[in-house]
């Protein structure tokens, strides 16, 4: 509905100027150039008269007969204009009336648009605050996302540090199985070392038998000795009896050396196959480590762009920080301004006063009016020139109308992507619950970023307040230029009265008229004086032409100054040529222009009266000139007037220019605001997409992470397992190394006894010296290698005490298998420190061994006994 009676006004407008105007403009020069005409011709008719006079008196009465059918003819010619001018008045009248309702039409329409301007500001500081509200959201959710951050980047410090612990774990496993394979190595040497042994006591036995039979062949000679050895064949008696005894064990335990070779050969086999199990293991836990060291350069990369987004964020937000300071310093340029606007309102108070002091001056230099008929002419020009300019504000109002509702357009599209985006957060928000669920770990570092969140939350509580402070002052600021607006109405209000006023003297013209029709009676009888009137008038237009000089330097002047000013004017249209505001200031300014040609309307129907009654009142002259000049002082004021009011007006305008200036940086801050908000709103959706894929990666990680953890925990058990079961064979085959010691003391026992019994037969003892020789440098052989199976035992021990430390720090993150590592700590130190103990005890024997050069003594025979004893009852326990 606007937007039609925006487009009709104006080619209304147009048609009036074009038309009316000129033709009006045309009229006025054809009377204007006749009554000049007729005052020139008014002092040649007087020079005529006194050279007939002059001449003949004769002819006098002939003469004053001519002089009055010529006044006569002069006095209809001047009704005749008189008509005209009143014709002319009242179209002009009625065109004011037309014009006035075009105003008024103006007015509505641009009270109509202010409103809708301030509805527009109501809502665009409406979404100011709708913006800094979500600007609050925005910055809560970033520090929500930077809490989830921190809390990601300590599930990947803790990721990584597990995947340092799995690798070294992988390492001391590796370690352990080669250890394992080299002690399966020595064990698999030592059984074919005691092979051999068996096989050599095997031997010795058939060698024994044989013995007994020469000893029974012997007894002869035995006899003779027996006296001497008594004693010693009680011992004698008793070592046969151990001997037969030890003969039997030897066969059972031959039996069982067998039937242990073949469980032997067994477990061989299933150690075999364990190791290539555990090679496919660990060659699936390098895949699994490859995979996790993929998975940390993946989570460091996206660490790296989480801190590029951060750094990004703080520049957003010290950006947002530079804008809030910008927009208080304008908001305090605001406040200056409305000051200055304050300043200046007391100083058009002053000036006005000083105007109604200058009045008084002007009244006494404006009795002219012909020179005033040209400035109307100018002034007209201006006119239509202003009114092509109000047509081109006006189509500039609608365009920007029209760029306000595509804004308004746009204000609404952007409450909807708000709206999706708070769905997309509460959806978010929902996530992040969840998420937040699973880290409840993390509440101490929660509970710390919880107050400084509080703290943010207080600090923009006081910045909301601030802003609420700064709204009202605007809103007051808003009030005194209402109150100003007001004012000007007041002000039209009164020009209105006095066009009313202008409208009376009219009025008392037309009775004037009738007047000077009962005056025209009495011309004949005052044709006396007109001699003297002439003279009188020749000194008054000398009069009169020195003034119309002096007021036309006065009005050149005048023009000059008005020139300045359009000028200004012009430099000023052309600044304000983007805003709303223009349309009513312009409307003002055809307002006061029209209301000055209204006044030069009245001035120039006070002229015509005037000279009318100069031409009627030709008898009474002086009373008329005197009647004249008191019209023309009257239609100087009103001139002075109308001066003071266009100046009043121009600052008043001048005024109002400055204010849409204000206004217009004012809603340029704002489209630039909305700008910002926009810019804003796009970084935040683009950093809200990237922390999504980023959160969307996080989340792939952590579930790749958990089932690698999950697999890892799985090759841990499997490990434990296989250390157990490594630790058991490897308890097994201490075991088996402690039967064969006991197997070696009983055959050293063995052989004490039989060197004792066999004194004689020292040949057949030094070539089993000989043996024992071999089999010492056997035994030091094992010794060495035992020596070195006891440091390497003392370095798997030092690797089991690091396991059983990385174990207990592990006992936080794996929760259920902490007992079980205890138990197997505490087992593998008692083996340890079993293994010290016997490694102890063969280094001893060994010691004994050197010492004795390969004798052996009863209790280490005993000790090898108690070793094959060990060695008898190690297939129940790998049974078990």
């Amino acid at each position: 509905m606007h937007t039609s009676d925006n487009h009709t006004f104006p080619e209304d407008s147009v048609q009036l100027h074009e038309t009316i105007d000129l033709f009006l403009e045309k009229i006025e020069n054809q009377h204007f150039y006749e009554i000049i005409s007729e005052f020139e011709r008014l002092p040649v008719k007087d020079q005529g008269l006194k050279s007939d006079r002059g001449n003949t008196k004769e002819d006098e009465p002939e003469s004053i007969q001519d002089e009055e059918e010529e006044l006569r003819n002069e006095i209809e010619i001047r009704n005749r204009l008189l008509d005209d001018l009143e014709h002319q008045i009242l179209e002009r009248q009625t065109q004011l009336v037309q014009k006035t309702d075009i105003i008024m039409r103006l007015q509505q329409d641009l009270d109509k648009k202010d409103q809708g301007f301030h509805t527009l500001k109501n809502e665009i500081e409406e979404k100011t605050d709708e913006s800094s509200r979500l600007r609050q959201q925005i910055e809560e959710k970033d520090e929500l996302i930077q809490d989830i951050k921190g809390q990601l980047m300590e599930k990947q410090h803790w990721i990584v540090e597990n995947n340092h612990f799995t690798e070294q774990l992988s390492k001391e496993l590796e370690h352990n199985n080669r250890l394992t394979r080299k002690i399966q190595e020595e064990l698999q040497r030592r059984n074919d070392e005691f092979t051999v042994s068996v096989n050599e006591a095997e031997e010795k036995t058939g060698e024994i038998t044989e013995l007994q039979r020469e000893i029974n062949s012997r007894n002869t000679v035995i006899e003779t000795l027996e006296k001497q050895l008594e004693d010693q064949q009680l011992s004698g008696i008793e070592l046969t009896e151990m001997i037969s005894v030890l003969q039997q064990d030897v066969k059972e335990k031959n039996e069982e050396i067998t039937k242990h070779n073949h469980i032997l050969e067994q477990k061989q086999e299933e150690l075999d196959w364990l190791g290539c199990e555990i090679e496919s293991r660990n060659r699936i836990i390098g895949d699994i480590t490859r995979q996790l060291t993929e998975n940390q350069t993946s989570l460091i990369e996206h660490s790296n762009t989480a801190e590029q987004l951060q750094e990004e964020l703080f520049h957003n937000r010290r950006s947002l920080l530079e804008t809030q300071r910008i927009l208080e310093q304008k908001q305090q340029e605001l406040m200056l301004k409305d000051d200055e606007i304050h300043r200046q309102g007391l100083q058009l108070q002053e000036t006005q006063v000083e105007l109604d002091m200058i009045r008084g001056e002007i009244d006494s230099r404006s009795r002219i009016i012909e020179n005033i008929e040209e400035q109307l002419t100018t002034e007209q020009t201006h006119l239509i020139e202003k009114t092509q300019l109000a047509e081109h504000l006006q189509m500039d109002l609608d365009g920007k109308h029209k760029e306000l509702l595509t804004k308004e357009k746009e204000c609404t599209h952007l409450k909807n992507e708000m709206k999706n985006k708070t769905h997309e957060l509460s959806d978010m928000k929902t996530e992040l619950t969840k998420h937040l669920k699973e880290l409840e770990s993390n509440t101490t570092s929660l509970q710390l970023k919880e107050e400084q969140i509080v703290k943010l939350e207080t600090d923009l509580e006081k910045t909301s307040h601030v802003l609420k402070e700064r709204n009202s002052q605007l809103l007051a600021h808003r009030r005194e230029i209402q109150g100003l607006e007001e004012e000007l109405n007041l002000i039209n209000r009164d020009s209105e009265k006095r066009w009313v006023d202008s409208l009376l003297s009219n009025i008392e013209l037309r009775d004037k008229q009738e007047q000077v029709k009962e005056l025209s009676s009495k011309l004949e009888q005052k044709d006396t004086l007109l001699s003297d009137v002439h003279m009188e008038l020749e000194k008054k237009t000398m009069e009169f032409t020195t003034q119309t000089q002096k007021l036309q330097d006065h009005l050149e002047s005048l023009n000059r100054d008005i020139t300045v000013r359009s000028r200004l004017i012009a430099d000023l249209e052309q600044q304000l040529s983007d805003r709303q505001m223009i349309g009513m200031e312009k409307t003002r300014v055809a307002e006061t222009l029209q209301i000055q040609l209204e006044r030069r309307d009245d001035e120039l129907k006070a002229h015509m009266s005037e000279l009318k009654s100069a031409q009627e009142t030709l008898d009474s002259l002086h009373t008329e000139i005197l009647a004249k000049n008191q019209i023309i002082d009257q239609i100087g004021k009103q001139l002075m007037e109308n001066q003071t009011t266009v100046l009043q007006k121009a600052s008043q305008v001048e005024h109002l220019f400055d204010d849409l200036k204000d206004k217009e940086n004012e809603l340029m801050k704002k489209n630039h605001e909305l700008l910002i908000h926009k810019q804003d709103i796009e970084e935040k959706d683009g950093e809200l997409q990237s922390l999504r894929n980023v959160l969307e990666g996080k989340e792939r990680d952590l579930q790749g992470a958990i089932t690698a953890l999950d697999m890892k925990q799985g090759t841990i058990t499997s490990l434990q397992k296989q250390l157990e079961k490594t630790n058991q064979n490897f308890a097994g085959h201490i075991q088996v190394l402690e039967l064969l010691k006991q197997e070696q003391e009983q055959s050293a026992m063995e052989n004490d006894r039989i060197k004792r019994d066999l004194k004689k037969r020292l040949d057949q003892l030094d070539e089993k010296c000989l043996t024992v020789i071999q089999l010492r440098n056997e035994a030091e052989s094992q010794q060495t290698r035992f020596i070195s199976l006891v440091k390497e035992f003392d370095t798997i021990k030092q690797d089991l005490t690091m396991k059983t430390m990385e174990l207990e720090k592990l006992q936080g993150g794996l929760r259920t298998s902490h007992t079980d590592v205890e138990h197997f700590t505490i087992q593998l130190s008692e083996k340890g420190m079993e293994g010290e103990l016997k490694t102890k005890e063969m280094m001893s024997f060994f010691e004994e061994l050197k010492k004795n050069k390969g004798t052996i003594n009863k209790e280490q025979a005993g000790w090898l006994e108690s070793l094959l004893n060990r060695k008898a009852n190690r297939p129940s326990l790998l049974k078990e």
